[in-house]
């Protein structure tokens, strides 16, 4: 019995040795098979990449590998829709920013903060001065709509050349010619002559505007070439120190036309931005020229503009900008009714762009981790309505009597709801021209100059509209106005982009089954996944869907 135990668990051994062996057999056979199967994938990818280059030779297009590299880079991570973000919801991502990156970012907020506040500065006592010389209200609104006239008019010109003359002198000329003329507008405080005073407002303040339109052109260009992965979390930031410049500055104003007088604010900022050109010019990097990449094939402003996405988008912009602008002429005369300091006035300019700017990385974060732009500005406009028609408050809202304390309010929910809506709308400028195929450092000055413009007109419209309102119908009919054009808007971007989307997903199924179908003798059954290459090389595979 022994000897046949011992032969039955030795024909046991062998059996399993056999399993075993079979087993070990059939992991290699699928091992081979997937790696194999990388390998095809990897092939098929490298040959439509070939393929891709020889059809752009066949069309007269003569690509470089840098071009090549920088398309495919920009593409990569512009395009929501087929890139990841780096953005885990925190701000930790700054610990992987280099040294440079560091240095470059803290340069140009420390300018938006400074630039900020020089533009903000007037708000509180402008009105009531221009008033004492002669001025009339809508012709003080017309020195606030003329400095944005003149960005308006200049940022596409200087988005043009600033490919040849590269960003750093486009932002240090701006600079310095920003801090010069606020030396010559305190300067200004001791005319007393009403059309000299008026004429020589407008002069200056048109060279500040010059100024300011060179450099912040220049700030969204290094932007999109220093942080291209981090574009919406980098604009959140520098928001935070414009909005704390558009915040402080009327408060500053305030504290030192009450100490120094007319000149002492301007003269004061004036000295800080004269402060900063040393730092920035030792400090930002020299940007790709014009000389390294070649201009494609319409990248022009007039290609840009015909696209419906960017009109919708440069609608969003002006409609923002014409929030924070139609206040400037209109908020102060309003709030005399409360028998409030200067100094109070700039407080409550201070809790607007304040919230703007402590909301602005908070937004910029989400419009880098979703990528739904639309959304997010859609969302914008529509509370900001509700702000503007608590802040007149609204007529037809009868139960409403105005309140100071229901102006705070309301001025919070604009200052949130401007910096949601705004904030993604350079972003997503830049993701619609970089899908179409546009990624040169020339597009990305284009769209730098069409955003300072778009932007500038909404400062034009909103202080001369603001004022003209303010002064004939009140400043309550001059909200209701407003609010209105906001939630059309709102509705309008709402409409346009879910029917956009819903066309693309539409098309994206028809291409799939196509290509699918028109795939199976000519791409095979590896091709079926992208729809598009299997039909390709099919016989009836759909080339064109």
């Amino acid at each position: 019995m022994s000897n046949k135990e011992n032969e039955w668990d030795s024909n046991r051994g062998l059996k399993e040795d056999d399993e075993n062996e079979k087993e070990n057999i059939n992991n290699k056979s699928e091992t081979d098979e997937k790696s194999e199967n990388i390998k095809n994938n990897v092939n098929k990818k490298n040959g439509t990449m070939e393929k891709g280059k020889e059809k752009l030779a066949l069309g007269g297009f003569e690509l470089k590998e840098y071009v090549i590299e920088d398309m495919r880079k920009f593409h990569e991570r512009l395009v929501p829709a087929k890139r990841k973000s780096t953005v885990s919801g925190k701000l930790t991502f700054f610990k992987h920013f280099t040294r440079n990156q560091k240095i470059v970012l803290s340069c140009l907020c420390l300018v938006e903060f400074t630039s900020f506040c020089s533009m903000s500065i007037m708000a509180p006592f402008f009105p009531k001065e221009a008033l004492e010389k002669g001025m009339s209200e809508t012709t003080a609104g017309l020195v606030f709509s003329f400095y944005a006239l003149i960005i308006f008019l200049s940022s596409p010109f200087l988005g043009k050349i600033l490919p040849q003359v590269g960003a750093k002198f486009l932002f240090l000329s701006g600079l310095f010619l920003t801090s010069s003329c606020n030396f010559l507008f305190g300067l200004l405080g001791y005319i007393n002559e009403e059309w000299v005073f008026t004429t020589l407002c407008f002069i200056v303040q048109g060279f500040k505007a010059l100024g300011a339109s060179a450099y912040a052109t220049a700030t969204y260009v290094f932007v999109a070439e220093v942080f291209p992965l981090n574009i919406g979390a980098i604009l959140g930031v520098m928001e935070t120190f414009v909005g704390l410049g558009m915040s402080t500055g009327p408060a500053i104003g305030g504290f030192f036309y009450c100490v120094g007088g007319f000149g002492l604010p301007f003269y004061i900022l004036g000295a800080i931005l004269l402060l900063t050109f040393p730092l920035a010019f030792w400090l930002l990097p020299v940007t790709r020229g014009g000389n390294n990449v070649k201009r494609k094939h319409g990248s022009s402003l007039l290609s840009i503009l015909k696209e419906p996405s960017v009109i919708i988008i440069g609608l969003v912009v002006v409609a923002n900008s014409n929030i924070w602008s139609f206040l400037d002429p209109t908020l102060e005369p309003h709030l005399r009714e409360f028998d409030l300091t200067p100094e109070k006035i700039g407080f409550i300019f201070l809790l607007f762009s304040a919230l703007y700017g402590l909301s602005s990385p908070l937004w910029g974060i989400v419009s880098d981790k979703t990528g739904n732009h639309w959304f997010m500005m859609s969302s914008g406009l529509l509370s900001a309505t509700i702000g503007l028609l608590l802040l007149g408050p609204a007529p037809f809202i009868t139960f409403l009597e105005s309140k100071l304390w229901l102006k705070l309010v309301a001025l919070s929910i604009l200052g949130v709801s401007v910096a949601l809506s705004l904030l993604p709308t350079f972003q997503s400028l830049v993701t619609c021209i970089v899908g179409n195929g546009r990624s040169d450092l020339t597009t990305f000055s284009i769209v730098s100059g069409l955003w300072s413009s778009l932007y500038a007109l909404g400062e034009v419209i909103g202080p001369l509209a603001g004022g003209l309102m303010a002064q004939h119908y009140g400043f309550a009919f001059c909200c209701t106005v407003m609010a209105g054009v906001t939630f059309t808007l709102s509705v309008g971007t709402c409409l346009f982009f879910s029917s956009k989307d819903c066309i693309k997903n539409r098309r994206g199924k028809v291409v799939v089954r196509g290509g699918g179908e028109g795939g199976g003798e000519g791409g095979g059954e590896g091709e079926r996944e992208g729809g598009g290459g299997g039909g390709g090389e099919g016989k009836g595979g759909g080339k064109e869907s």
